[in-house]
C-alpha cells in the first residue's frame, strides 16, 4: 500500500477539484490510502470532505486548531500504513500526475523521492524571498536543494524516522537524511481555485524553523 497524505486549511473550494484529478491521477498497480488532514480550518472545509467522502475512499483526520502544515503532515505520516508516503498540497500547485514518476523512483530502491521546481507561477516577491532563504541556508549546509518543496516520496523507513524525529522543517529533514534520494523536475502551476492561506508571516516562521533546524544539526554532528 501507498499513502498519499495532504494537509487542508480552509480549502473547500480546491478540494473537489484536487480529489478528482489526484484519483484520475492514481495507477492501479498498487493499493492506496488517501488522508486528507483538516488543519483546524474555519471555514467549510470539513463539510466539503464529508460529501467527497460518499464518493471517493478518504481517510480524514479532523486536528482541533490549526497547527500548521509541517504539523498537520506529521499528523498524517503518525496514521497512515503505506510502504510509502506521497505528500502534497490540495491546490494543485503540485500536479498529480508526478506521482507515477515518484513511484517508479521509489520502485528502483530509493527512499526519498524529492521535487525540485524548476518552474513556479509565484509573484516576484514570493520569488525573491524564496532565493534569499536558499542562499542564506546554503552557507549554512551545502546538502540544503533549492526550491524543493513539501512535494516528495518517503519510504516507510523514513517515515518512521520523521514521525519519531518530529521535524519542523521537514524539506530540509529530507535534505540532509542519510538515505538513498533522488529529484524529479517539476514544473509549478498556479492555485486552482481560492487564495493562499500561506502567509508571508508562515514564510517567515518556515524560514525561522528551517535554520533552526539546520543549526541542530550541525550541533549534533560536531
Amino acid at each position: 500500500m501507498i499513502s498519499i497524505i495532504t494537509p487542508a486549511y480552509n480549502e473547500a473550494q480546491t478540494l473537489p477539484f484536487f480529489i478528482e484529478k489526484l484519483f484520475k491521477e492514481i495507477p492501479d498497480t498498487f493499493k492506496f490510502e488517501v488522508i486528507i488532514v483538516n488543519d483546524g480550518s474555519t471555514d467549510a472545509t470539513d463539510e466539503k470532505l464529508e460529501d467527497l467522502q460518499k464518493k471517493f475512499n478518504l481517510r480524514i483526520v479532523s486536528l482541533s486548531k490549526n497547527v500548521g502544515q509541517q504539523k498537520a503532515i506529521v499528523a498524517g505520516l503518525l496514521i497512515c500504513k503505506g510502504a510509502s508516503a506521497i505528500i502534497l498540497d490540495c491546490d494543485l500547485q503540485d500536479n498529480p500526475s508526478y506521482i507515477k514518476e515518484m513511484i517508479s523512483k521509489w520502485d528502483k530502491g530509493f527512499k526519498i523521492v524529492l521535487t525540485q521546481r524548476v518552474l513556479r507561477n509565484d509573484s516576484i516577491i514570493k520569488r525573491s524571498l524564496s532565493l534569499s532563504f536558499y542562499y542564506l541556508l546554503n552557507l549554512l549546509d551545502k546538502r540544503l536543494i533549492p526550491n524543493v518543496g513539501d512535494f516528495f516520496l518517503i519510504d516507510r523507513h523514513v517515515i518512521d524516522k520523521v514521525t519519531t524525529s518530529k521535524p519542523r522543517y521537514l524539506r530540509g529533514f529530507l535534505c540532509l537524511a542519510d538515505e538513498p534520494k533522488t529529484i524529479i523536475n517539476i514544473s509549478r502551476d498556479q492555485r486552482v481555485a481560492g487564495e493562499s492561506s500561506y502567509t508571508f508571516k508562515k514564510m517567515f516562521q518556515l524560514a525561522f524553523d528551517g535554520l533552526a533546524t539546520l543549526i541542530k544539526h550541525r550541533r549534533s554532528n560536531r
